[in-house]
């Protein structure tokens, strides 16, 4: 079983135990189950793009929380501020079982990191900071997140624009898209992975359906950066992609 089905599988079956165990603690747990509809475009040659169906798990208990962003806690420091702990799943790139065009390529597996984030509310503006660090040996890199976002309640539902500046250090990208010498006698040249700046702006709005029920909808669109778009295996220097939830709150 790979990591991301290992992952996957512990997020459905502490869903399953913990909302069972809230009905009977209504006042201190907060539970959303349901679907998402994914898409995302391709940048890496041979990939497909990437249009998947998955469970969508939301889960507070007091400090404690099990999402699809991960599963750990946050500690509120006063109004304004709080700190988290998650463990999250980084998603590679590349499926060399089913790229036919990087079929003799290493493996580029999926890396389980330790993230650390803090967050701030504005009057205006709410800001996000994190550093996400490998703890499975995988890419031994990081990646440093500053997100900023405003919501706007309107008749039509929440909408919540962010804009998204994320820098990734040169052995996480090294360990994604660099091509070794080895690897280069595929037809793509050799690239030893550069640290990068990342940016993306997303839109996501939130409408409910009546007291439980509720849709999610998000658009983005990502800037790669120049160390990622200048390796021979990405065919395109940006990418957007979307999804689409259902779920109901309990």
């Amino acid at each position: 079983m790979t990591l991301r089905k290992r992952f996957g599988l512990l997020s459905l079956t502490l869903a399953v135990l913990l909302t069972f165990t809230a009905n009977g603690y209504a006042t201190e747990w907060n539970a959303s189950l349901g679907a998402t509809g994914l898409w995302q475009q391709s940048h890496v040659v041979g990939e497909d793009d990437r249009k998947k169906i998955l469970p969508y798990i939301n889960l507070a208990y007091e400090k404690f929380s099990v999402s699809a962003g991960g599963i750990g806690f946050t500690q509120p420091l006063n109004e304004r501020n709080k700190i988290s702990a998650l463990v999250t799943l980084r998603h590679s790139p590349i499926d060399i079982d089913d790229n036919n065009a990087s079929r003799n390529f290493r493996e580029r597996d999926n890396a389980t990191e330790l993230t650390l984030k803090w967050s701030t509310s504005l009057s205006s503006l709410n800001i996000d900071s994190s550093l996400a660090t490998d703890i499975s040996d995988k890419h031994q890199g990081y990646e440093a997140k500053v997100k900023v976002s405003k919501p706007f309640k309107t008749q039509l539902g929440m909408f919540i624009p962010a804009f998204v500046v994320g820098y990734q250090s040169d052995k996480l990208v090294d360990y994604y898209y660099g091509v070794s010498q080895q690897e280069s006698s595929n037809g793509f040249a050799a690239y030893e992975g550069d640290d990068t700046v990342l940016s993306r702006l997303a839109l996501t709005h939130i409408f409910p359906l009546g007291d439980h029920w509720q849709t999610i909808t998000n658009v983005g669109y990502t800037n790669l950066g120049s160390g990622i778009k200048d390796s021979s295996i990405v065919e395109r220097s940006d990418m957007w992609g979307g999804s689409l939830t259902v779920a109901y709150k309990f």
